[in-house]
């Protein structure tokens, strides 16, 4: 589907200070239904069957909920916690509309409801940074982020799962206005079998690995 896509939405944030080393902010970010319209084109060779027409689909942008802390020891190292709450209960279902009636019964299979009914889910963010001098500090940090994904509708489109996130990074004072940034984050999904009538196995051995690299300039 080419098209366009609308929606509308807000953020709300609260922040405290209860003293000079410690912070404590809430946000919370509203769940958005986009809503896609555009152009179709399906095709069997089934009946030897071509539909070209208009369709929308409503696809969810959940709601987040996030808490998060922060306490600097000794000047130097500063220790962050967040928590945060995705509402993915939200999306029910995948279905596709169309203006065109699909009568070819390969082609009917895009216009049956797909079931998701996702959880909400939670992720538990860790983060620590250490000022080793005014140009340099050094930053890590550790995150366990779990699926919303039930074993009933997991499909292969999106074989998601638990995963640990582990990263490294620092950053450089060149000048006063002038920071370059720089890295990696590793990606580790943990193990799931699962046996819901369309899979029956076993997914693992994924991850993924980010550098990253920025500057950023003050005028």
């Amino acid at each position: 589907m080419d098209g366009d896509a609308t929606a509308w939405g807000f953020n709300l944030a609260a922040s405290a200070r209860p003293n000079d080393k410690s912070n404590i902010s809430i946000t919370y970010r509203s769940n958005v239904d986009m809503d896609f319209d555009g152009d179709v084109a399906l095709a069997t060779n089934v009946g030897s069957t071509k539909v070209n027409t208009k369709g929308n689909v409503t696809l969810p942008a959940p709601a987040v909920l996030a808490v998060s802390g922060s306490y600097t020891f000794l000047e130097k190292l500063t220790v962050e916690l967040t928590w945060d709450r995705t509402f993915w209960s939200e999306f029910k279902d995948l279905d596709f509309n169309y203006d065109a009636q699909l009568t070819n019964p390969v082609l009917k299979a895009f216009d049956a409801p797909i079931t998701k009914n996702w959880d909400d889910s939670s992720a538990y963010r860790l983060g620590l940074t250490y000022k080793m001098s005014d140009m340099v500090s050094l930053m890590a940090g550790f995150a366990y982020d779990e699926t919303p994904i039930p074993d009933a509708t997991l499909g292969f489109e999106l074989p998601d799962s638990d995963a640990y996130l582990f990263s490294l990074g620092a950053r450089f004072s060149l000048t006063s206005q002038m920071d370059i940034g720089l890295g990696v984050l590793y990606d580790l999904k943990s193990e799931r079998t699962v046996n819901n009538g369309t899979i029956n196995g076993k997914f693992k051995d994924a991850s993924a690995l980010l550098v990253s690299a920025g500057l950023s300039y003050k005028f």
